[in-house]
This record gives C-alpha cells, structure tokens and sequence, in this order.
C-alpha cells in the first residue's frame, strides 16, 4: 500500500534479535539483573516499539478473520453442551440430533484467488456425511452452485482413521473464480442439504468465508501449534520464546478461552508476536462432549 511502512516479515529469531530485549523477552531465562540484560542486548536492538517501524494488523475484531454465517434462531436449541456458550456451540449448527450437530471450522484450501482447484472445508464433529446429498449456492460475488463431496477425515501418525466422513469440501466454481477481483475480500454462499425428492433444507444461510491474510499464507519450514485457554499465561510466552530460539519460525495458537472474557489485544502481552507476525491466533471458543 502506498505511504504505508511494510508489514515485519523478517525471520522470528531476527524479531528476538531486534526486539526481545525491547519487550523483556529474555526476562524469564535473565532474571531481573540489570547486567544481565545488558550483556545479552543484540547489536541490532530496537529501543521502540515494533509499531514505530511497521505497519500492524488491526485487532479490534478477531471475528473478521473466520467464517460467519446467519444464526438461526426457530430451532429453540435448549441446551449447550458442557456449558459452553451458545453462541458459538451453535454458530456453524446444520441440525438438532445431538449436542454435536455442527460444524467446527469452516475455511479455504487453497486460495482461490490465486490457485487452482480451490475449495471450501466444512469440519465437522462427530456426524457421518456419507450417503448426504449437498450443494453449495453461491450468492457473492456471483451466483453459481457446486455439489459438495465428503473427504477421509482426520488420521493420527501411522495412518489410521480417526474421524471417517466429517470433513465435506465445497469446490469453488470457474464463474466464482473468474469474478474473483484483489479489492473482493470474502465469498458468500448457502449450504443446502438435498433430501428425497430433490426437496431442500437449508443447513447454513449467508455463510461468510473471508480470504486468509496475504501473511497467513506464508510457507514456513517449522511451525508449531498449541491450544490455550489464556493466550497471556507467562509460560506461553516462554514457550514461543524458548521455541524461536531453538529453530521454530511460526506459531498457530488455537485460543480457546472462554467466549464471554472479552481480551483486548491492542493491550496484551502476547501482541509483539501477533505485531511481528510470528503467531496466528486462531479463535476456538468450541466445547463438545468428551473434551
């Protein structure tokens, strides 16, 4: 963008280099000696913060960056599995049979601006898809419909299914892509479930699918991901501290905190990594049965 600095996109132990001892980074390994951090301030030390420099994301409203879709409300859901809170145990609802009758995370695989053969992934719980008829209409930026096909599921290290048939794929059509311009920044669409006699069911209306940030669609060569429901815990920021100095080049950290704690990022301790662009922060206020 013209008349904007860059975005930091320099390596995570270059960040350490520049800004640890700026941000008390070191402080945990150091101590609270003085000399210390003296001795071990890189030649390259900043004495500001990285927002001086760099251009920074805007973290105001973290629900910008996931999926969103309108949220029924004639199913007069009376329950919310272990406590959690309804709105986000029901955001991505597609029927009432069981407390995990849902959808947990909706996103591109693949960008479909830039790449070929790009699709929608619905992940859900529990439920099997096999055997469902299902259709995605596309309403933005153009009109267009794709039938939906049912992936393996999820499989653990030596190859075996842990989850069959609960990832469906939506793929995106040549009408969409081609209507695909740099300014548009999200795909609207309708899941509709197709039942017998071509009757429809609509599952999930006005889906909201946002393009991934150009930063996160970085390749990195190490990355690691954790889950944490205090995204500010000391020992989190030792983790990715002690995990940069070691070789790790990004974080994705699932932020499953409760959904009523409002966080303010612009505000805590965790921000000069998510300024650095050396964490996702992904927002996972999900709680089913057994976890």
């Amino acid at each position: 963008i013209v008349g904007k600095p860059p975005h930091y996109t320099k390596r995570a132990l270059t960040f350490l280099q520049e800004y640890g001892y700026y941000y008390n980074l070191f402080q945990r390994f150091l101590g609270d000696d003085v000399g210390n951090y003296e001795l071990a301030k890189h030649k390259d030390a900043k004495l500001e913060s990285i927002s001086e420099t760099y251009r920074i994301r805007n973290y105001s409203n973290d629900n910008l960056w996931e999926a969103r879709a309108d949220q029924f409300t004639n199913w007069n859901i009376s329950y919310t599995a272990l406590g959690g809170n309804d709105e986000y145990n029901n955001r991505y609802r597609f029927g009432t049979d069981m407390s995990n009758d849902r959808f947990v995370s909706i996103f591109f695989q693949r960008d479909p601006w830039t790449e070929d053969d790009a699709s929608i992934h619905f992940v859900a719980i529990e439920p099997k898809m096999q055997g469902k008829v299902m259709v995605c209409k596309f309403t933005h930026p153009v009109e267009a419909t794709s039938a939906v096909t049912v992936e393996a599921g999820f499989s653990d290290q030596v190859g075996h299914t842990l989850q069959k048939d609960n990832i469906i794929s939506c793929p995106i059509p040549a009408e969409v892509k081609s209507a695909l311009l740099p300014t548009i920044t999200s795909i609207s669409l309708d899941l509709i479930l197709k039942e017998y006699n071509n009757h429809e069911v609509l599952l999930l209306k006005n889906l909201r699918v946002p393009r991934t940030h150009e930063l996160d669609r970085r390749a990195f060569n190490f990355s690691i991901t954790v889950v944490t429901n205090d995204v500010n815990d000391p020992l989190v920021l030792e983790w990715i501290t002690h995990n940069i100095l070691i070789g790790v080049e990004h974080f994705y950290i699932f932020d499953q905190r409760n959904y009523n704690i409002k966080v303010n990022l612009w505000e805590e301790p965790i921000r000069p990594f998510l300024d650095a662009n050396i964490v996702t922060l992904i927002p996972y206020h999900y709680i089913w049965d057994g976890l």
